[in-house]
């Protein structure tokens, strides 16, 4: 529990910085979407879902989201991310996308390097969603799907410091 807290306070944190930097406080300038709250629901509907608040929020004044715990929306409805984190062909350009992953493994080494953490949710990423066992369909998701999705994200994986250094900091 305390690591999803750290997860949703950081991602929190995030949007504040969002908001110093693109714009005032008093402009909700970023959209943030709970992919737990999604877990349990059709992938297709998940889709359609995210495609809608990320489009009409970026259509008006927002500038960045946060898609908070990415691992528990249904493996499907991961294919909305053709969309918005193409590098060539985005929806939307001169916006900030983060996608938040919480691991299963409780802490990780603070001197992990980034290619070894990249492997991990790599991994993680392919048990989760291209397992044969997880998926309702193979039209929901496969490993050359997933492959097309991580080669979007996989750019730049980065680890969530421990809650109290998050606490300790603020954005410049």
């Amino acid at each position: 529990m305390g690591a999803i807290n750290a997860l949703r306070q950081c991602d929190r944190a995030m949007c504040g910085c969002f908001r110093a930097v693109f714009g005032s406080m008093a402009t909700p300038l970023e959209v943030f979407i709970d992919g737990l709250s999604k877990a349990t629901k059709d992938s297709n509907i998940v889709k359609l879902q995210i495609a809608e608040t990320l489009s009409s929020g970026f259509q008006s004044t927002s500038r960045a989201a946060v898609l908070h715990q990415l691992e528990e929306l249904p493996a499907g409805s991961l294919l909305i991310l053709y969309k918005y984190c193409d590098h060539e062909n985005s929806a939307f350009k001169n916006v900030a996308l983060v996608l938040t992953v919480l691991l299963e493994e409780p802490t990780l080494e603070p001197e992990l390097p980034l290619r070894e953490l990249e492997e991990k949710v790599r991994d993680f990423f392919w048990e989760k969603f291209a397992r044969p066992s997880s998926l309702r369909s193979h039209s929901e998701m496969n490993t050359d799907r997933l492959s097309g999705v991580w080669s979007r994200i996989s750019h730049l994986v980065l680890p969530v410091l421990p809650i109290q250094n998050i606490e300790a900091s603020s954005c410049p």
